[in-house]
């Protein structure tokens, strides 16, 4: 590096050659090796993270490919189904994988993997893969090898929790996992269909025609609503007892046909293979196509209309028990005790205890099970896209509290509006969790989840401290506890007498306070500082390197202004001395002297120079 000067140009072809002649092999101190680059000026810092994405260590064993290992234990053609498939997944999982903290192979950890994956699945159809959701605990709790469930050994699944807890899953291998979970769901597709095939007596080498195409779908997807399975029908039907045939409800049936026509329009003869093909879109689209239109919008429409003030998202309890109707197609009764239970319920007011929107809408009695070893179809999550948006506008596993700032106040929800200009108490909470990580903003945190809740209180869920709830049905929590699962009418009437008599205050007349402030004041209340990092290794080396970055850069700003000082100040000295030319040039062809091409002041006579 010397003391060679270089033009500008040319230094930034020597940056570039030098990026690209960096080893992308890691040695010890690699890391440290790019910032004291940055530090001195050689390699440009938007270069630096790209520098950073190559740092990779080999793996000590050379892992082979994931698709390849998968192929071994579950066989070739569901190997070429999920490669098919891996593209477009790993493009859909890209800005998510983009936003969390990576290791030197450019890997996400286990708990990450898990989490993105989980994302994917929720997002895209609704369903709640057993083994990557939460049940109340950490995301490092458990390896997303358990999504696999019983599908394959003991062993396999050990040997995948071992890499994947040793490696990472670098973003082509995470569209290979999400791939594959989306395969064997579909194998237990093609199980049913076959199985309601045998059920018929239908051959399944034989096309159906539109009759019976319409009997067995309608078979299949009742079963799917009511949670039967299919295969499980066969030995009845073998021991010679009759199978009762269920028909869908008729917005179900209408739903199915309009799948079937958007896969297989103008269709009047189907294989098995249409059959199918219609069956999965079905599976893939019954939670966002029908279940949140039929099911789930209803019930956040009550919510929404019951809430205390408007944009809390907070429902006062006896509210929710008083407004329940037998004609709805669901029941506001659930047990108070099974509300906190699952962290629907805000106490935090001990006297008026509120139902929490989004947190009630995601709690698994409003799922359906449709008998699958691998999923529960839950309401969407209405706080994915606008994690979506900021992941792909951020890229990074934090931001500045400025960056976040902004693109919150212009993002819209369907409750919120924007551009808005954010409530200052809610501007102070942000700044409270970048002074908790020294000036940043973990995305994936659990104190920013707890203050995209306060932004976006109907969309987004509040986030409790893991260990602190269940996730189980109200069916299942009664069973576990001797209680009953749901309050009848007397019940609420004794709730009612035994509330504080602040609350009975309150339920006689409304907050004297806007609901702006009423929200502030929620968001004081319920608002704790207990963190939590969904990969906190990886989040700390993350996290230095930045400031380690930020450090130099720094520093370096500091030498560029120096350096402009230098030159402006060498700039000023120069024009001094040509405007000191030009006027004693001035004077001298005034007094009958003149200027020569050399610069010489001449009056005719003895040369002088100046």
């Amino acid at each position: 590096l010397g003391q060679v000067v270089i033009a500008p140009k040319a230094r930034t072809q020597a940056r570039q050659q030098l990026a690209s002649s960096i080893p992308r092999v890691a040695m010890p101190g690699s890391r440290f090796i790019i910032l004291a680059l940055v530090a001195l000026n050689v390699v440009d810092p938007a270069a630096a993270g790209a520098l950073r994405g190559q740092d990779k260590t080999q793996d000590p064993l050379r892992l082979p490919a994931l698709l390849d290992q998968f192929e071994t234990v579950l066989g070739s053609e569901l190997r070429q189904s999920a490669a098919s498939r891996v593209e477009h997944i790993a493009a859909a999982l890209s800005g998510t994988f983009a936003s969390l903290p990576k290791n030197q192979r450019g890997a996400v950890s286990a708990a990450s993997a898990r989490y993105a994956v989980h994302r994917y699945f929720v997002q895209r159809h609704g369903w709640q893969i057993k083994g990557l959701a939460l049940q109340g605990e950490a995301w490092s709790a458990n390896s997303p090898a358990l999504a696999f469930g019983g599908s394959v050994s003991g062993e396999f699944r050990d040997l995948f929790a071992e890499r994947v807890g040793t490696h990472g899953l670098d973003l082509h291998e995470l569209a290979v996992l999400a791939a594959t979970l989306e395969d064997m769901i579909h194998g237990e597709v093609v199980g049913s269909v076959t199985s309601a095939y045998r059920l018929f007596r239908k051959p399944v080498e034989k096309n159906l025609n539109q009759s019976e195409a319409k009997q067995v779908l309608d078979f299949y997807l009742a079963n799917y609503y009511f949670g039967v399975n299919i295969t499980s029908l066969l030995p009845e039907q073998e021991a010679g007892r009759s199978v009762r045939v269920f028909a869908p409800p008729q917005a179900l049936q209408n739903f199915l046909r309009q799948v079937q026509d958007e896969v297989a329009p103008g269709l009047t003869s189907f294989a098995l293979n249409d059959i199918t093909r219609i069956v999965e879109a079905v599976s893939e689209r019954y939670g966002q196509r029908f279940m949140e239109t039929q099911t789930c919008e209803a019930i956040r429409s009550r919510l929404i209309q019951l809430e205390e003030a408007n944009g809390t998202g907070r429902v006062k309890l006896v509210d929710f028990y008083e407004s329940d109707n037998s004609q709805d197609a669901f029941s506001l009764t659930e047990h108070p005790e099974f509300l906190k239970s699952v962290g629907a319920l805000d106490t935090s007011d001990p006297s008026v205890p509120r139902v929490i929107i989004p947190n009630y809408l995601n709690i698994q009695s409003n799922c359906r099970n449709p008998a699958s070893a691998f999923y529960a179809i839950c309401c969407m999550d209405m706080c994915e896209d606008l994690m979506d948006h900021l992941e792909s506008e951020i890229r990074d596993p934090f931001a500045r509290l400025e960056q976040i700032l902004e693109l919150v106040s212009a993002l819209p929800s369907a409750s919120v509006s924007a551009p808005r200009t954010l409530p200052a108490a809610l501007v102070r909470k942000l700044e409270e969790v970048a002074s908790h990580h020294n000036g940043f903003v973990p995305l994936h945190s659990r104190l920013f989840a707890q203050w995209m809740h306060f932004a976006y209180p109907r969309e987004c869920n509040y986030p409790h401290i893991s260990g602190t709830t269940l996730n189980m049905t109200a069916k299942e929590w009664a069973a576990a506890t001797g209680l009953s699962e749901t309050f009848s009418k007397a019940d609420v009437s004794n709730y009612l007498e035994s509330l504080p008599p602040a609350s009975k205050s309150a339920l006689a007349s409304a907050a004297a306070s806007g609901a702006e402030d009423e929200s502030q004041s929620l968001c004081s209340a319920m608002w704790t500082p207990d963190e939590e990092l969904i990969d906190v290794d990886a989040w700390m080396v993350a996290h230095a390197e930045r400031q380690a970055i930020e450090g130099c850069l720094s520093l370096q700003s500091i030498s560029r202004v120096a350096a402009m000082i230098a030159a402006a100040a060498s700039l000023l000295s120069i024009l001094k001395r040509q405007m000191s030319f030009a006027l004693r040039g001035i004077k001298a062809v005034q007094g009958g002297g003149h200027v020569t091409s050399q610069g010489v002041f001449s009056d005719g006579k003895a040369p002088k120079f100046v």
